[in-house]
């Protein structure tokens, strides 16, 4: 296949070739692809034509059910440490709910009805699952995510593998943005999610409200951030239980004030999960930066936090190799940012469109013998080195315009600060938001 695809009519061949032959055959061999040539199959399915563009109706069986065993294979083989936040949230297989011989509702498959389809056909249940609430005892037997396809679930028209792909990849988006990646191994970062919440909650208070207008390291009884540093991580524990039990009455009266106490009890059992993964008789301990120091670039520019960043560097390299080792482990082999990460020679501080911090774009040079150390430019004083990513395709090769594209490369032969950075080959970028 390598050789095949070196020539355009090759490429062509294989798309009509995947979009045109037995489905079957055309599953087997995109499974057996990831076992050997994970980037190229990465490669086929997202940027061959007529598979995506490819449509079938009416929808086989056959394209149904190898959507889910894809999905499965996928989720099983490549992301298996995130199966508690991707569809359908458990450590079960994805299956299908048929209303009356129609697919409209995803489910887990489980282990009172393992089989991949389900078919309901009784007005009581099907009137649960479209408007709610559903019962327990029909979450436990059927298990339904996501939402209610009225006219059946749409994607099943399309290639089945390119389609499930996309799903999978859609639920891993999703994973990243809401942080429900494994955080345990990380505690650097743990400490900063109970910080984050006991030092700047609650900042919204009710009219009638008799918790004090104070932020929760105060409620607790703390006199400073410092004193909340040095409090074991089981006397917390036992003070955030206390509070959120004088909490639960006023949970019941579903007054004015329900909305208040119930948002502030959601952030108090977040700040108990964190803690749960956290050694009970060790100290908080106290964050390794200081957040206002790097709110002062509001205050005065980007240049004014270059120094906070140098020290901050260190600190986001040896956390992201942990997230992304925990996480990702099948993927580690196929990440060039990740084997090269020490080589780190640029970071790039650019506006972000989606926060009210800068973003950071790390560029690597993989092919340079002696790295110096890292330098800091901002694209406010400087031009950006990433502004045009390079990219190859199986169509051939190209450039990527905007810093939110992600990941590409570029030459690398350019002076900062009088040192001079030159990668005979390529360097690697990633954009990454630093929030």
């Amino acid at each position: 296949m390598l050789e095949f695809i070196k020539k355009s009519i090759g490429i062509e061949a294989l798309d009509f070739y995947f979009s045109a032959v037995n489905q079957g055959i055309a599953h087997a061999a995109l499974i057996e692809l990831t076992k050997q040539k994970f980037p190229l199959f990465v490669q086929i399915i997202t940027e061959l034509k007529s598979i995506d563009t490819f449509k079938k109706s009416p929808i086989p069986l056959e394209h149904i059910s190898n959507y889910l065993q894809f999905y499965n294979y996928f989720r099983d083989s490549f992301f298996n440490h995130l199966k508690r936040s991707t569809m359908p949230n458990a450590d079960v297989p994805l299956g299908v709910i048929f209303i009356k011989n129609r697919p409209e509702m995803f489910r887990g498959c489980t282990p009172s009805y393992p089989q991949a389809f389900v078919n309901v056909d009784d007005q009581e249940l099907i009137k649960q699952l479209f408007g709610g609430p559903v019962s327990n005892a029909l979450y436990h037997d059927l298990m339904p995510v996501g939402a209610y396809h009225l006219g059946g679930i749409h994607e099943f028209a399309e290639h089945p593998q390119k389609a499930s792909f996309k799903h999978l990849i859609r639920e891993i988006s999703s994973s990243l943005s809401d942080r429900l990646l494994d955080e345990a191994g990380t505690r650097d970062i743990l400490q900063e999610r109970v910080f984050s919440i006991l030092s700047d909650n609650p900042s919204i208070w009710l009219e009638g409200d008799d918790l004090p207008h104070e932020r929760y390291w105060k409620i607790l009884g703390y006199n400073s951030i410092e004193e909340l540093g040095n409090a074991k991580i089981s006397d917390l524990s036992k003070q955030i239980n206390d509070l959120l039990n004088k909490f639960s009455s006023k949970l019941k009266t579903r007054d004015k004030l329900y909305p208040s106490y119930f948002n502030c009890s959601n952030e108090l059992f977040s700040v108990l999960f964190v803690l749960s993964q956290m050694k009970g008789d060790e100290t908080l301990g106290h964050l390794k930066y200081a957040i206002d120091d790097l709110w002062r670039f509001h205050r005065e520019s980007f240049d004014s936090i270059v120094d906070d960043l140098y020290r901050l560097i260190p600190i986001i390299i040896h956390n992201y190799k942990l997230l992304f080792a925990t996480n990702f482990p099948s993927l580690i082999n196929y990440s060039p940012f990740y084997k090269n990460i020490e080589k780190l020679v640029v970071v790039e501080v650019v506006k972000s469109s989606s926060s009210d911090f800068p973003a950071l774009s790390y560029i690597v040079a993989p092919n340079m013998g002696k790295v110096p150390p890292p330098k800091i430019i901002t694209i406010f004083r400087n031009d950006s080195l990433t502004k045009k990513l390079h990219f190859k395709s199986l169509y051939g090769e190209g450039y990527s315009q905007g810093r939110d594209s992600g990941c590409g490369y570029f030459r690398l032969d350019v002076d900062i600060d009088g040192v001079r950075l030159d990668d005979p080959s390529i360097g690697s970028s990633l954009f990454i938001n630093l929030t």
